[in-house]
């Protein structure tokens, strides 16, 4: 329009746009901050990542140091730090890992925690358990976990979010 029209062409520019951006308006206010989404790009929640020492610690912290040695199940069975995992949602770079509860009890008592959440799962969707330093590297906790934390009565500790 400025070559057509010269000095004019600005002004025109302007008012022939004003209607179309005040439209623009109009239907952003419908849609609540989403104006900037792609409605075809799924939102991620962010994750938070798996830290062995901070969760040792937070679960120290929380229950005291000893709290998981006080009435054994199994006397012979060594008491570690266990985590209890999960599979995440499938997308194209894989499957994430997703540590549900952190344990501090023996392996047995572990592995029975971990069958008692996995009840009613279907098989590749269950829960299974790893030694702390086996959790692998760029696991996360997982957000939405409602799974019951196990008494302090059974000689286990637990945390998770």
């Amino acid at each position: 329009l400025s070559a057509l029209e010269g000095p004019r062409g600005q002004e025109l520019k302007s008012a022939l746009l004003a209607p179309f951006l005040k439209m623009v308006d109009l239907q952003c206010s419908f849609m609540d901050g989403e104006a900037d989404r792609d409605k075809n790009i799924p939102t991620e929640k962010p994750q938070r990542l798996f830290d062995a020492a901070a969760a040792i610690a937070e679960l120290e912290a929380r229950d005291g140091a000893a709290a998981g040695d006080a009435e054994e199940e199994d006397s012979s069975a060594k008491v570690g730090y266990y985590c209890i995992l999960e599979w995440g949602d499938r997308s194209v770079a894989g499957r994430a890992t997703l540590v549900v509860e952190l344990l501090r009890c023996p392996g047995p008592v572990a592995k029975r925690r971990s069958q008692e959440l996995s009840v009613g799962r279907s098989r590749g969707n269950r829960r299974w358990i790893l030694p702390i330093e086996q959790v692998p590297v760029g696991a996360f906790w997982k957000e939405d976990s409602t799974a019951e934390l196990p008494s302090q009565a059974s000689g286990v500790s637990a945390a998770g979010d």
